[in-house]
């Protein structure tokens, strides 16, 4: 655990070891402030879950103020939303707040790419109007925009700050300034309507097509809730499988301090047949992010409009004669390894829905 952290922290400020260890004391800080309470240490030395969120934090983070895209940008990067509007219409305390960024944060550092690529940020508060500059200068916004990714160990590439109200100009340099610096290596404003906005953020390569609110300002959370879900159950069938390997070392250790098992062939032996191999069962991989070239497997609009369907479309296309003439079987399966190399070159994977449309 000590290693793969200061890892992160390391690839967090493109190694830099004076930064990382900054970075680290700082975030460590943060985690004992929000994660910490009662005298309970122990997340210190662990990653953070999402059972490390209480009831209420996972009531607040299902509304929708906080996600991740459901596919990368052009250039293959993460790209979460912090939905301002949605974290003032439901009065989202700045403890919960922080609570669920760091959480995400940890699930998503868990993959090394995600950590050496970094991730893009997007601050959106289209439709926060009148009440805009009240609340995205409060403590909410200098918690939630700048001090928790300040620290947190994953890079920021680029930030975005969406709005569409006047009175949020003069906070452009209040962000911009502390972003440019220590987050991220650029930093951009988008000031207009949704439709307008999205526009924009099309033009840096973010997916406008899964970008989940609509062109009247509906924040969408089908996508969102449907991760929170996978991720319950997916941490529930590590803690239990944690407790069943835990059960069973118990239980050799008995068998062996009480005499029941031969010390010189070992529990699970000829000798012991008393004990039984414990299968660990594997864990269903979900992929919530898309990269551009991956291949949504099913009928439906994403075989026309998809990038990685149009270019494997594109492969079959040009190898179909070739295909068709081949005189065995091997000649064919040097054709599919061919195709399915093209693919990889690329990064594809292929994918298919599972119920309720989350991938």
């Amino acid at each position: 655990f000590i290693q793969q952290e200061r890892m992160k922290f390391l690839r967090a400020d493109e190694y830099d070891p004076v930064k990382a260890a900054l970075r680290m004391g700082h975030y460590f800080d943060m985690k004992m402030e929000y994660f910490c309470g009662d005298g309970q240490y122990d997340c210190l030395a662990r990653d953070l879950t999402i059972f490390d969120l209480s009831e209420e934090d996972l009531e607040y983070w299902k509304t929708g103020f906080y996600q991740v895209c459901r596919e990368k940008d052009s250039a293959g990067r993460i790209v979460t939303i912090l939905f301002l509007q949605v974290a003032y219409h439901f009065q989202i305390p700045v403890d919960s707040m922080v609570r669920a960024y760091f959480v995400m944060n940890t699930i998503l550092t868990q993959n090394v790419e995600v950590q050496r690529s970094g991730y893009v940020g997007i601050a959106y508060a289209v439709g926060l109007g009148e009440d805009s500059m009240k609340f995205i200068g409060s403590d909410v916004c200098s918690n939630s925009i700048i001090k928790a990714p300040r620290w947190c160990p994953l890079r920021g590439v680029a930030k975005h700050f969406c709005y569409d109200h006047e009175s949020l100009h003069p906070m452009f340099g209040k962000y911009a300034k502390p972003m440019a610096t220590f987050n991220a290596a650029r930093f951009r404003s988008h000031f207009g309507t949704n439709a307008e906005v999205l526009y924009n953020l099309a033009t840096f390569g973010i997916s406008t097509s899964t970008f989940p609110i609509s062109n009247a300002g509906v924040v969408q959370t089908d996508f969102h809730l449907g991760m929170i879900q996978f991720l319950l159950s997916q941490q529930k069938q590590r803690d239990d499988n944690e407790n069943l390997q835990l059960g069973a070392d118990q239980k050799i250790d008995k068998q062996v301090n009480g005499g029941e098992v031969d010390a010189f062939h070992g529990p699970g032996s000829a000798a012991n047949p008393i004990h039984s191999t414990l299968a660990m069962t594997g864990e269903n991989k979900l992929i919530y992010v898309l990269n551009p070239m991956d291949v949504i497997l099913g009928r439906g609009a994403h075989n026309k409009s998809n990038p990685g369907n149009i270019r494997l479309k594109m492969l079959l296309e040009e190898y179909y004669a070739e295909y068709n003439f081949a005189s065995n079987r091997a000649q064919k399966t040097a054709i599919v390894n061919a195709i399915m190399g093209h693919m990889n070159e690329v990064g594809s994977r292929f994918v298919y829905e599972i119920e309720g449309g989350k991938e």
